[in-house]
């Protein structure tokens, strides 16, 4: 777990969940069956944000359903998804070997290479942070072209934080690199 790893806003996540995964959804918004996705990190504010926007259809689209596998939920971050439209089911898991069989992972917190040995198949795989990424890439078998490090939080703290400083509007402010989790580059701001 990298404490630098900044929290991530809903609003950051749903930019980064939809933009990561519209193509995708595209492609599997006539399966019939749902498609399962895990979230390791689930009750930490990213992993309530991002099951809310899944559940939502904001990852897969408004007609995909989804099955939930939450590791490290609590019983209340279950119990938000119950019932909703889209979630054919939803389990809470603490082992990291509960991402196998996912065709989606989206790894927020938890042991990097232990879930990246359980990873398999087609799995698409989303990490908080470079080194993170890293970890559970070297540990699988999947292809590293199917692992993507999520660095956006940082970028957009960062955003936030520089527009509030100079009094101007977070939309002023561009051209600011995350080169990992919690490092930010201003220089071309």
């Amino acid at each position: 777990i990298n404490p630098a790893v900044p929290a991530c806003d809903p609003d950051t996540m749903m930019r980064t969940l939809s933009l990561a995964s519209r193509p995708l959804a595209r492609a599997l918004s006539s399966s019939a069956s749902p498609v399962t996705i895990a979230v390791a990190g689930a009750s930490t504010p990213a992993g309530k944000a991002a099951i809310a926007l899944i559940a939502a259809g904001d990852m897969l689209g408004a007609e995909q359903k989804v099955a939930l596998t939450l590791i490290g939920a609590d019983a209340a971050t279950v119990k938000s998804v119950e019932g909703s439209p889209l979630v054919a089911s939803v389990s809470a898991a603490k082992s990291p070997a509960a991402v196998k069989g996912a065709s989606y992972a989206l790894l927020l917190e938890g042991d990097m290479a232990a879930m990246g040995k359980a990873l398999d198949g087609g799995c698409l795989v989303g990490v908080v942070g470079n080194t993170n990424a890293l970890v559970a890439s070297t540990a699988s078998s999947l292809p590293a072209s199917q692992f993507s490090a999520i660095t956006r939080p940082t970028q957009v703290l960062v955003e936030k934080s520089l527009a509030a400083s100079k009094g101007v509007e977070e939309s002023a402010v561009s051209n600011v690199i995350a080169w990992g989790s919690g490092v930010a580059d201003v220089s071309h701001a």
